[in-house]
């Protein structure tokens, strides 16, 4: 299978990766949804080197503006959410296996952390307090529906953990404006934030959901690793008016050149579904000179693939190795596609 897309581009997307923190990733796995052991993610990136073309952000670009044919079995090494671990966990492994990699920097959160202020995105805040929320009662379903009443018939019968991701995903899809009012109601009704001290990367590190700094970005310049935005503060683009758009999306890119000195090419919308992104997004991003955008579209890149709209594989925290050569070769998405008779979604 790994023949059979040798002429494709495979590019995988990662957030977190941790150490040492197995007892509490168990007891809290959904803060931990997306956090990979970086035992597994060593052996994920050495699989990768023996069996891929491993790409830097100089030929991506080269290969995304026709400057050079893709190379056999070509990957894509990406992280988004510029979170701290990434720099003090992932990228040690990266450097010394020598695999290029892609950060995408929500420029917003950076110059929080860069300031000495740790700042959650809501989305992972709302988890957090639900996953350590102190007491025996349960939080119920109908609690969260009262609280969002246009989900009380879609969270009946649901578990509580299905609720919470049910209401988050509800208000991904709204404007920032609309969300702020029912996010509050949610978080009075849940209770307090955890201390950070209870969020672990590592056992003796910083916070899970700590964003790096601006000095972790220019060091991890410096070490093989490509920046590239990802929005100011992590809002779908499609649920902002379209000045705010691309002022999300000048900001973000312009941070990174300051802040390093390098323009920044490549841009990963955040949430990146089939409704987070748009032609009049990539209109923008031609604009201030970017070569590619991701998305978080599931499936490999071919000749026909649109540069702005490049689809990513998700790497989840519990794959063993065999399950990430199954899904990095392709056959899975040939068993869905002629098995199962599902098709991905398709780019705007």
């Amino acid at each position: 299978m790994r023949r059979r897309h040798a002429d494709e581009l495979l590019v995988l997307t990662y957030h977190s990766v941790t150490t040492g923190v197995q007892e509490i990733r168990q007891r809290h796995p959904l803060v931990y949804r997306n956090a990979v052991s970086a035992a597994r993610f060593e052996r994920q990136m050495q699989y990768l080197k023996r069996h891929y073309t491993l790409l830097d952000g100089d030929a991506l670009r080269a290969v995304l503006t026709g400057n050079a044919p893709m190379p056999d079995r070509a990957v894509a090494v990406t992280f988004d959410d510029g979170l701290l671990n990434n720099a003090t966990v992932a990228l040690p492994i990266l450097k010394r296996l020598e695999v290029p990699a892609f950060f995408f920097l929500p420029t917003g959160f950076m110059d929080a952390a860069s300031e000495g202020t740790l700042r959650r995105h809501w989305s992972e805040d709302l988890i957090a307090r639900f996953s350590f929320r102190s007491g025996d009662d349960p939080l119920s379903p109908e609690s969260i529906g009262r609280r969002l009443p246009s989900l009380t018939t879609t969270l009946t019968g649901c578990s509580p953990t299905e609720a919470i991701l049910r209401a988050v995903d509800h208000l991904k899809n709204l404007p920032p404006s609309k969300r702020t009012d029912r996010l509050a109601a949610l978080r009075d009704l849940i209770g307090d934030a955890p201390p950070a001290s209870a969020i672990p990367a590592t056992p003796d590190g910083p916070s899970l959901l700590a964003t790096m700094t601006w000095h972790h970005a220019r060091s991890a310049a410096t070490d093989g690793i490509t920046l590239g935005g990802h929005t100011v503060n992590h809002e779908s683009l499609t649920q902002l008016p379209i000045e705010t758009a691309e002022t999300e999306i000048a900001r973000s890119l312009q941070a990174i050149e300051d802040q390093t000195g390098a323009p920044a090419r490549f841009f990963s919308y955040p949430y990146g579904r089939p409704d987070d992104v748009s032609k009049t997004h990539k209109s923008i991003l031609l604009a201030r000179e970017c070569c590619g955008a991701f998305t978080q579209i599931t499936g490999f890149n071919d000749a026909s693939t649109d540069p702005f709209f490049l689809r990513r594989i998700d790497v989840s925290p519990n794959y063993s190795l065999e399950v990430f050569a199954y899904i990095a070769s392709g056959t899975k998405r040939a068993v869905d596609r002629v098995v199962r008779g599902r098709r991905p979604p398709s780019s705007p």
